[in-house]
């Protein structure tokens, strides 16, 4: 029995599941083993047999299924279904490490820099968007640099001493596995640029890292990526922040990037070691005065009611399809919220949010997912749209600053991300995963 099971497994595909009826009669033609009592099996009672052929015949078909589905890739929202799988320290992906803006004692400064950062690049300041003051390294905007890592926005670097030791694994199908030098060949020369609130500025930090630290010592990709600032995305307050520019401005705002892009001076790049010492290539730098070619978007923790972010989406939508529809649209959904120790089995319910905070809109995400699915998930892609879906991090309510019970001056934080940690585990690889299998 066991050698027709392993060939089954082995031949995968070529193995039709209707022989496992075969495999059920072979079950009971096969000499019964001998008990350790040294009662023979084919004394037991027949409907305890039949239980254990039944159970023998289902356990070795999932396994062939889940075998058999590993390996293909996951299909619009697939990579949802699935669960968090605890990782030894010697099976953890490495990531890049957190650079704090307050923490200065505790930065390395070989990989996060100073602070301020030496201005790499020659940011216009614009009175729509930004104060006169504003500075490259300041909150509202951000971009990958070629000497250092970004600094974390959100709370992102007090989860100290924290470790996380979950990866997550689709049940039927495949998400693409993280590799730095493939997203910068499927991105090309493109450019990309998130917006949202600061949820969303830890989720372009995240992906500016991940591109620059898994290409340390070669040519990334990072200085394509940026992320401003924009609570509501359209300049409305709906119950909360309303700080940024709206997204179209940002949008506008990136063809004056790009004209100024790549102005750092010599003394700078003379001094990095000979390594991290390069010019970009010419496929690298953005097209003068163009808009990114990818834009990101996500809103939530600043908006009250579901008929105000369904307004937001439509709004997005019109504006997308009227103003920039070449620019390929990407909705990110909501990172999730909520503190526990251990990551949830299951989506958080009323039970879990009756012992949270009542201070904010977090019960609602689930209701704000739902609507951007319906204008943002298949067949939107024939429009230029697309949805990032990682709606797993809800699941993650242990990895928050707050959820080992540290609470700040501000009160609990159970919304930001703690860095490095499933933000910067699960937002790369599946936008990875939508360059390569669909599209964008």
């Amino acid at each position: 029995m066991s050698r027709v099971l392993v060939l089954a497994l082995l031949l995968g595909g070529l193995v039709d599941a209707t022989h496992w009826d075969h495999c059920a009669d072979r079950v009971e033609r096969d000499p019964a083993p001998v008990s350790a009592g040294g009662e023979d099996e084919a004394e037991i009672s027949a409907s305890l047999m039949e239980s254990r052929r039944q159970h023998r015949i289902s356990a070795s078909l999932m396994e062939w299924r889940r075998q058999r589905s590993r390996g293909r890739p996951c299909g619009v929202g697939e990579h949802t279904d699935g669960r968090w799988l605890y990782k030894t320290a010697g099976e953890l992906t490495a990531h890049a490490p957190c650079c704090d803006l307050s923490k200065e004692e505790q930065r390395d400064t070989a990989v996060c820099g100073p602070h301020p950062m030496p201005l790499e690049v020659h940011f216009p300041p614009s009175a729509d968007i930004l104060p006169e003051n504003y500075h490259f390294w300041d909150y509202q905007f951000t971009s990958g640099r070629s000497d250092f890592l970004v600094h974390a926005r959100g709370n992102g670097c007090s989860c100290d001493d924290w470790v996380d030791h979950y990866s997550w694994e689709p049940a039927r199908c495949s998400l693409a596995t993280w590799n730095a030098s493939k997203f910068c060949d499927a991105l090309g020369g493109r450019t990309i640029l998130f917006v949202g609130d600061s949820t969303m500025m830890q989720t372009g930090v995240a992906v500016i890292n991940s591109v620059h630290w898994g290409m340390w010592n070669g040519s990334g990709c990072q200085e394509q990526i940026s992320a401003g600032l924009s609570d509501t995305l359209i300049g409305r307050g709906l119950g909360g922040a309303n700080r940024g520019g709206v997204w179209t401005a940002w949008v506008n705002h990136f063809a004056a990037i790009s004209r100024n892009f790549s102005r750092t001076s010599d003394s700078l790049r003379a001094a990095r070691p000979p390594n991290r010492r390069r010019e970009r290539t010419s496929h690298e730098r953005p097209r003068e005065g163009a808009a990114p070619d990818i834009v990101v978007l996500s809103a939530g923790a600043h908006v009250s009611l579901l008929a105000d972010f369904e307004s937001i989406l439509d709004q997005v939508v019109h504006q997308h399809r009227t103003l920039f529809p070449e620019v390929k649209l990407v909705w990110q959904t909501s990172p999730g919220a909520g503190c526990a120790f251990l990551p949830l089995e299951a989506a958080p319910d009323e039970t879990f949010w009756a012992l949270q905070t009542k201070r904010y809109n977090w019960p609602r995400f689930a209701a704000f997912d739902a609507a951007a699915r319906t204008r943002f998930a298949h067949p939107a892609e024939s429009e230029n749209r697309y949805l990032l879906d990682v709606s797993p991090l809800a699941l993650r309510a242990d990895a928050h600053p707050s959820s080992g019970g540290n609470w700040g001056p501000m009160g609990p934080d159970c919304l930001h991300s703690c860095l490095p940690g499933p933000l910067d585990s699960l937002v790369p690889r599946t936008l990875l995963h939508l360059m390569l299998h669909h599209a964008l």
